[in-house]
């Protein structure tokens, strides 16, 4: 029931895994293990620590179906590196209002559901136009398309109907074409835009976030529209 996005990677992170050891279980060590982590040191915290959690889980997962006994603990010479907090980028509304006036008709869909939605990136690119209810104004995020694999409504607000309305009777994937079309999109229309900085990576949906919050003041809410934890939005 997990989304494919987190399949991919653990398929990534475990696989890199397996071809360095090419063992049986029962032949790792933790000196063994603590040998991979030293050729991730050059990586940041966060990625670092994702593959941590990664092998983790399958260790837990071992335990579970008795591959392993529970008092082995291999991954204790790995200790988590401290992340520093990265400065959360959003667009000010004249910059959005900008890059909505200048899209062009196929990119135009992908920002307001970013934007004024809170959809992610590779939600969108995902996500069907048979997902949007137009009725009544909201836009339906089940688990198999989402990061968290958890089903959301999003809200579709009037602003979000009015950008949206010529695309009502559009059937199909909301984006058809490929990631690396979209995010060279992102940057072309950010150079017309003269977007100080150029494309701000994961910031439509940021902006939705900081605004949604200001306008509800209602963190449990906007924290279920987006789909994290308060505690990540308050971050």
């Amino acid at each position: 029931g997990w989304s494919e996005v987190y399949l991919k990677d653990m398929r990534n992170r475990l696989g890199r895994f397996a071809d360095t050891f090419h063992c049986s279980l029962n032949q790792l060590t933790p000196q063994k293990v603590e040998l991979f982590f030293d050729q991730l040191r050059g990586k940041s915290p966060r990625s670092f620590n994702n593959f941590r959690r990664a092998v983790g889980t399958f260790l837990n997962y071992c335990r579970r179906r008795e591959h392993l006994p529970w008092e082995v603990d291999l991954l204790r010479k790995i200790e988590t590196r401290t992340e520093q907090p990265s400065e959360v980028a959003i667009y000010s509304v004249e910059e959005f209002s900008l890059m909505l006036e200048k899209s062009s008709e196929k990119l135009l869909p992908v920002l307001v559901l970013g934007g004024l939605c809170g959809l992610r990136t590779a939600e969108i690119q995902r996500l069907d136009w048979g997902a949007i209810n137009w009725q009544e104004r909201y836009v339906g995020i089940r688990g198999r398309i989402a990061k968290t694999g958890d089903n959301r409504l999003a809200p579709l607000s009037g602003n979000a109907m009015e950008w949206l309305r010529p695309y009502m009777q559009r059937t199909g994937r909301v984006w058809p074409e490929a990631a690396s079309v979209l995010n060279r999109a992102y940057k072309e229309l950010a150079e017309v835009c003269q977007i100080e900085g150029g494309w701000r990576r994961n910031a439509l949906r940021h902006s939705f976030c900081s605004y949604r919050l200001a306008l509800t003041q209602n963190i449990q809410q906007a924290s279920i529209e987006a789909g994290n934890s308060p505690n990540v939005l308050k971050r």
